[in-house]
């Protein structure tokens, strides 16, 4: 019976520990900062941070097919209302962000916003437009097929540790910004110091207690 009893002690002690992990990063992508002229290809740089690369390129169509362009372009405000936008370097193709979690994290794709050009008071014609989001293995993990004219708000909010293709097309007169990005560790979390040195006094007390009550039975 004390074996058990302190099997379940043990148990609920490292239940009721707070755990910790390193703080997730999240960054919004706004081509406003990436400044320039328009068509403009997007620095490669561009978005990345220590646990996240960044890399733009433009596809002859979706999936893995064959490179067009080795970015996509930058194009100052006219896309609906966004300050900014990246879009795909030809007409007809499509244009792909590859988000590659790095030091062992995962990243979200979590939202974006996509806008028609050319705009007047923020709205533009309407275009059609296909966006897919993919893993590394090429499954679909998101889609949105529509049109645009004001511009349209997405949440993917779908995650990889191997990283994530977003491509858009097919019109280059649809483009993207705003694209929101939240990187974690894939880790297992580690409790806090703390929490190690009350969780060793409690099972101390427990392993005391258990002799206890085997010496006076």
């Amino acid at each position: 019976m004390s074996t058990r009893l302190t099997r379940a002690a043990v148990l609920l002690a490292f239940a009721a520990l707070p755990f910790t992990s390193a703080a997730a990063q999240v960054t919004t992508i706004d081509f406003a900062a990436h400044g320039g002229n328009d068509f403009d290809d997007i620095v490669q740089t561009f978005g990345d941070h220590l646990n996240l690369d960044v890399i733009y390129q433009t596809r002859t169509t979706f999936g893995n097919a064959p490179q067009l362009c080795t970015s996509t372009d930058y194009w100052g405000p006219g896309y609906s209302n966004l300050t900014a936008a990246t879009f795909a370097c030809q007409n007809g193709s499509v244009g792909e962000m590859f988000f590659q979690p790095l030091n062992g994290s995962s990243v979200w794709l979590q939202s974006l916003d996509i806008g028609s050009w050319p705009s007047t008071n923020g709205v533009g014609p309407t275009r059609a437009y296909s966006l897919f989001v993919y893993d590394t293995g090429w499954n679909v993990l998101y889609s949105s097929i529509g049109t645009v004219d004001a511009t349209v708000n997405l949440t993917p909010n779908v995650s990889s540790s191997s990283g994530l293709y977003l491509q858009w097309g097919t019109d280059w007169d649809t483009g993207l910004n705003n694209i929101t990005t939240d990187v974690s560790p894939s880790v297992v979390a580690t409790p806090e110091p703390a929490s190690v040195a009350l969780l060793a006094t409690g099972l101390i007390g427990i392993a005391g207690f258990a002799r206890r009550r085997r010496v006076a039975a």
